[in-house]
């Protein structure tokens, strides 16, 4: 992959992941253009059919580099590499490229532009200020008329929401991440957050909740344990999840991620009132719909042999 030219690398698995991922968001905007890099075609297309191939959305040239000169092109612009482009070329043509786009879109119309790193936020030094906050981490902070952007590190599949009036930049948002929320009648599933740390800790330390996944005693952990975990929780990777019955918790959920789309899921029905009523297996079966929606290829259950409650309820499925 290090010899291959950049315009010919392929999209990752995780990549692939990220961009299924985010479809279900993306899916009905009414156009799409595409850097003509490999990973970005293959990003686009796995959200529409048909991407517009826009041959100056690719990324920056790097050029001949003989340095570590991420750092010195931010605080030069005109800094370029020997045969490479410096970030107020890469301005000027991504700047031509998405007024153009913009002047081909009707009113109300919405527009999937797929680019990379630098080549965005090099057209975003057009209309916001990008400081440097930790080159070695290479995080920015950007800003638009001095409301904070992003303050951190651009992650993969991280993009921007732009709006324009009278196809003039007038505002700008990072794109908000789907947070997943299923329900269904009473039920609803939904991801843990801090507010839920204290109840995941008093059902992982009750021997009687824990007993089914090998753990007589309970785990022992603490709420702010538990806080440090679900803050690295992602849907690239592993999340736990929350089970509600009419907004009360009764159980929780996680999966986790492996490669070529592979997930493997857990449940737990915590609280006794809620268990043997059918619960378990309604939850699943919308889990495991969302799932596959999100682009699972295979889906496995976890459990401990000794759980025949609950293989009795994956055996249903």
């Amino acid at each position: 992959k290090r010899d291959m030219p950049n315009e010919q690398i392929p999209l990752s698995e995780e990549g692939k992941a990220l961009a299924l991922s985010k479809s279900n968001v993306l899916s009905n905007v009414d156009r799409c253009f595409s850097s003509p890099y490999r990973r970005a075609v293959e990003t686009a297309e796995l959200i529409v059919d048909h991407p517009f191939i826009v041959e100056e959305l690719h990324e920056r040239t790097i050029g001949d580099a003989k340095e570590d000169f991420w750092l010195k092109q931010y605080e030069d612009y005109d800094f370029h590499n020997p045969g490479g482009e410096s970030l107020n070329q890469v301005r000027t043509r991504m700047k031509m490229a998405v007024d153009s786009i913009v002047c081909q879109m009707e009113e109300g119309e919405t527009a999937l532009v797929v680019s990379h790193a630098t080549a965005i936020c090099a057209y975003l030094l057009s209309y916001c200020e990008i400081e440097v906050k930790d080159a070695a981490n290479k995080a920015r902070k950007i800003s638009f008329h001095g409301k904070e952007i992003l303050n951190d590190r651009f992650q993969p599949a991280d993009g921007f929401e732009i709006l324009f009036e009278n196809d003039i930049f007038s505002d700008i948002r990072v794109m908000e991440k789907k947070e997943m929320n299923i329900k269904c009648n009473h039920l609803c599933i939904r991801n843990a957050e801090k507010k839920d740390c204290e109840q995941l800790a008093a059902w992982w330390n009750d021997g009687t909740v824990m007993a089914h996944a090998g753990f007589p005693n309970g785990l022992g952990t603490s709420a702010a344990e538990i806080e440090k975990q679900i803050a690295d929780d992602s849907d690239e990777t592993r999340r736990r999840l929350i089970i509600e019955y009419n907004d009360v918790r009764i159980g929780e959920m996680s999966f986790y991620v492996f490669e070529n789309h592979r997930y493997e899921i857990g449940i737990k029905i915590c609280e006794s009132d809620y268990q043997e009523k059918g619960i378990g297996r309604v939850v699943l079966s919308m889990f495991i719909e969302e799932l596959f929606r999100m682009g699972a290829n295979a889906i496995f259950l976890d459990t401990n042999l000794k759980n025949t409650r609950a293989q009795h309820v994956y055996e249903k499925l």
